[in-house]
């Protein structure tokens, strides 16, 4: 009974986290890309620019296939475990926002998720700004790991303003 209701719950949060990277209700437009790596980029908008210290934001993230290859990543059902998000300061100062708890090796990124030439694909990444974090303004920045015909690459976004209160 217990492998029935863990396995009911894993479909629940898999069908809500593909729901939630496929179907956006406040329709938001993906205007500015990182750098291409083979045709592929990458982009974040912030659901809000300011945002308050100990409180949470989404994250929009879209990327887009331009190339005539299969882009391969992997998904753990985790967002923020499959992206690596910082803030820069003004100075360039890196602040990691990645939780560093990752998930234990054998369940990590344990979903192949493709997409084809032409097509894009949306998710969302909830983060949490600490106490500890000094006001101002920082310029935020999602990476994810790719796979193009076998090979690994790191692909970036652009850099997206915003205020921290």
């Amino acid at each position: 009974m217990f492998m029935k209701i863990l396995g009911a719950v894993f479909i629940a949060i898999l069908s809500l986290n593909v729901y939630s990277a496929q179907s956006n209700d406040n329709v938001l437009e993906f205007t500015n890309w990182g750098a291409p790596v083979c045709n592929v980029q990458l982009s974040v908008v912030v659901s809000n620019n300011v945002i308050t210290i100990d409180s949470m934001t989404i994250l929009h993230c879209c990327i887009k296939n331009s190339s005539t290859n299969i882009v391969q990543f992997g998904d753990t059902g985790a967002p923020i475990y499959d992206s690596n998000v910082s803030l820069l300061d003004s100075s360039e100062k890196i602040f990691d926002l990645t939780p560093t708890n990752r998930f234990p090796r054998s369940i990590y990124m344990n979903i192949s998720v493709r997409i084809n030439p032409e097509q894009t694909y949306e998710w969302k990444i909830p983060i949490h700004i600490q106490k500890d974090f000094e006001f101002g303004t920082y310029k935020l920045k999602v990476k994810r790991i790719i796979w193009i015909s076998g090979k690994r690459y790191d692909l970036e976004s652009n850099l997206q303003e915003v205020q921290i209160k």
